[in-house]
């Protein structure tokens, strides 16, 4: 079979090499899966350039989203037949209600291989079945961006913080979480606003539903222009970091929340709207993709609501390479997909 392996100590796409090694054997609790798409995350990013502390020491296969079917059991697996059509979970060790420091570094780290190849090895209770609404291509975009945004939207069970038909939602940015949460906000009844420095996606934004969009390289005040256009938002999910908080907190109502989702812009400016953000009695919660039993509510929301994740880009496997190089690029929209089995069609409802 073919594989992808980042070599140990990886800096750059440079890192990234294709292999041929035999079809892997299942140990005990573990089960192999007949690979048939991966999606890409920013956190593979992080891992193959060995930033914020995901070096690696070893030789690894890369990326935690997969989706596909059972191939072999390993000895004692009895919750999974041979054929089942499974996606994997990113991280293992959390099954529900609060995180603990037992949960792991996740697929595709220093810790575990991941899900780059045509076959691969994974535990038992690390895969769930997949959305029966979902071909695998669009299956694969749910267990890193698609379950996070699950979890930015209300917290992680028991949910805190369930998003309520009419609530206003603002999201930062259009990449793969923010689309996905996207989805979720505007199938669930919300009315959803988001920030974008690229014009030309503004259309595209607003077909999917959002109620309107602002420029924010245009507009540098752009909180106080949402909360002058919605007399405040309830939540805020901010996939930015530390650079958008305080525009985030002016765009908040009183007694609004923000999810702290991402950190792809790492400046540190002052935080000047303390004051404010006690005076408003908002609520700030970090979130990490979501525990066993969230993401099986995640899914059973997909198939009721027959939603469907916004994928930007499709690449053959061989081509893993410019898919990385794809990802990396901050403006995309939607999410990159890596398809193992060309023998798979397109069959993507909002493929661009």
């Amino acid at each position: 079979m073919k594989r992808w392996i980042l070599r140990k100590n990886a800096k750059s796409i440079d890192d990234l090499i294709q292999e041929e090694v035999a079809i892997p054997e299942p140990k005990t609790g573990e089960v192999r899966i007949k690979n048939f798409a991966v999606s890409l995350n920013f956190r593979d990013i992080v891992v193959m350039k060995g930033t914020k502390g995901m070096s690696i020491t070893r030789d690894i296969i890369p990326c935690s989203d997969g989706a596909g079917e059972i191939d072999a059991l390993g000895d004692g697996v009895k919750n999974w037949k041979v054929g089942d059509k499974v996606v994997t979970q990113c991280y293992r060790g959390w099954t529900d209600g609060k995180i603990t420091a037992n949960i792991d570094l996740g697929l595709g780290s220093n810790e575990v291989d991941g899900t780059l190849a045509e076959f691969f090895i994974v535990k038992s209770d690390q895969i769930i079945s997949a959305p029966k609404t979902l071909n695998y291509l669009e299956s694969s975009t749910l267990p890193c961006a698609g379950t996070t945004a699950w979890s930015a939207i209300q917290g992680n069970r028991p949910y805190l913080f369930p998003l309520q038909k009419g609530e206003k939602v603002l999201i930062l940015g259009t990449g793969g979480v923010s689309t996905m949460v996207m989805a979720i906000a505007v199938g669930a009844g919300a009315q959803v606003y988001c920030t974008t420095s690229q014009e030309n996606k503004i259309e595209t934004l607003k077909s999917m539903g959002i109620k309107d969009v602002i420029n924010y390289r245009l507009d540098k005040h752009w909180g106080d222009t949402i909360y002058k256009k919605t007399q405040g938002v309830d939540l805020v999910v901010n996939t930015v970091g530390l650079a958008a908080i305080n525009s985030s907190i002016r765009a908040l109502n009183f007694g609004g929340r923000m999810s702290m989702v991402g950190a792809m812009d790492d400046t540190t400016e002052a935080f000047t709207e303390s004051y404010l953000m006690m005076r408003k009695n908002n609520i700030l919660f970090g979130v990490l993709t979501a525990s066993t039993e969230a993401f099986k509510d995640y899914i059973h929301f997909l198939d009721e609501k027959k939603i469907k994740p916004y994928i930007q880009q499709i690449y053959d496997f061989n081509n893993a390479k410019e898919a990385f190089k794809t990802a990396s690029y901050s403006k995309n929209l939607g999410k990159i997909v890596i398809r193992i089995k060309s023998t798979i069609k397109n069959n993507i409802m909002h493929q661009r």
